[in-house]
């Protein structure tokens, strides 16, 4: 008896747990709602409630993940740069990422250059985002050419490729190589109108009768 009410027990517990992450999951979901939305402060202030809760620790690292987000988001990079001292926190590649992005806020650019050129490695899950990090440190440190290769990189991406050929062009103006910024740029044009022709046509495809 003594042992099935043991093993009753253990299940009840297991239960527990897993209603307790549903429920950070959740909460995490509603705090986080209001960056998507435009509102970074509103969510710093429900993220920092949360992270004070007395969480596991795993849940712990991803709810302060989300909270230095929305803080760099919400121009609070002193408050990221605390957050990121944790040493629950300590090496984690998102760490790095916030890390850097919050020194670049701060204009601390030759700090955060070396954390943004960790993270170009292939294997992060940060590497393009980390590589326009790069470009753009590289640049308001006066390194116009490392720069430019930086945004060359991401030239054809989905996500990162109109802003880096926009960042290309205007390092290239500034070189003094306007031919190859009208280039980028009349590229970039023709990119754009063939996206939108793809978009009308898909809505088109879609309408109803």
């Amino acid at each position: 008896m003594r042992h099935i009410g043991h093993l009753g027990l253990i299940y009840v517990i297991g239960v527990l747990s897993q209603f307790a992450r549903a429920d950070t999951s959740a909460d995490l979901a509603q705090a986080s709602g209001a960056l998507s939305e435009g509102v970074p402060e509103v969510a710093v202030v429900r993220l920092q409630l949360l992270l004070n809760k007395n969480l596991p620790e795993s849940e712990w690292r991803a709810v302060a993940e989300k909270l230095a987000e929305a803080q760099v988001v919400a121009n609070e990079p002193e408050d990221t740069l605390v957050l990121l001292t944790d040493a629950r926190l300590h090496d984690l590649p998102w760490t790095k990422f916030w890390r850097a992005q919050a020194l670049a806020s701060l204009h601390r650019w030759a700090d955060a250059l070396p954390l943004y050129e960790e993270l170009t490695d292939e294997s992060s899950p940060f590497q393009r985002a980390a590589i326009f990090g790069a470009g753009e440190t590289l640049r308001a440190l006066g390194k116009c050419q490392d720069a430019l290769r930086k945004f060359i990189l991401l030239a054809h991406d989905k996500k990162w490729g109109a802003r880096a050929q926009v960042r290309a062009a205007e390092l290239h103006i500034e070189l003094g190589n306007a031919p190859e910024a009208r280039r980028l740029l009349e590229q970039l044009s023709c990119r754009t109108a063939r996206a939108a022709r793809v978009t009308r046509a898909a809505r088109t495809d879609f309408a109803p009768a």
